[in-house]
């Protein structure tokens, strides 16, 4: 079940291992696994060594098993997720010539697309992704892996068709379209940057 996530194998060895041996197996300086330091996991951490006993009606067992339940809960519906994604949830477009996903899910539609396009097209092959927004009426626009050539920023000027353009470029809500509007903002995304 862990096998497909990204965090569970560096999260193992930092428990196991310590940040120096983390820091070695992922390639990095160890001032990197320490910048990554997680005040939330702190404070979890010292929650419970300070508890001697946790019983079922502790906020901290409550807080502890949702959390648990939540992650199991996830990774059983990315099985799932992933048949459809395979089975027309997503297409693969090319705008540009650059390769791109056009997700045809509703609910949650970025969720899982990692692990689809590394085990489908292996990594660092997709450039964006065109979905559903989760937030809001429209489309929402998405660059993997700050791809070069990929800037929603420069949609910002779009009037009517873009509520917001992050100034890092990396993503973009759209109001409600037509698939063809909607890749033709893609190509100029393409074109301007």
């Amino acid at each position: 079940m862990f096998n497909r996530t990204e965090w569970t194998k560096p999260s193992a060895a930092m428990d196991n291992l310590g940040p120096q041996k983390t820091a070695a197996i992922l390639g990095c300086d160890v001032s990197v696994i320490q910048k990554l330091h997680s005040p939330l996991e702190g404070y979890f951490l010292r929650w419970l060594t300070e508890e001697k006993t946790i019983k079922k009606e502790d906020k901290l067992f409550s807080i502890m098993k949702d959390f648990g339940e939540t992650i199991i809960n996830d990774l059983k519906g990315l099985d799932e997720r992933i048949k459809t994604f395979k089975s027309g949830g997503a297409e693969l477009i090319e705008i540009g010539g650059i390769k791109g996903l056009f997700i045809n899910i509703e609910k949650e539609p970025s969720r899982g697309v990692n692990i689809y396009i590394k085990e489908e097209y292996g990594e660092n092959t997709i450039g964006f992704s065109i979905s559903k927004d989760d937030r809001g009426p429209g489309w929402c626009l998405y660059r993997f892996n700050d791809h070069p050539k990929i800037n929603f920023a420069h949609l910002k000027g779009e009037k009517g068709k873009i509520i917001f353009a992050h100034p890092g470029g990396f993503i973009a809500k759209t109001h409600p379209m037509r698939k063809k509007a909607i890749t033709e903002l893609v190509r100029k995304a393409i074109k301007e940057s």
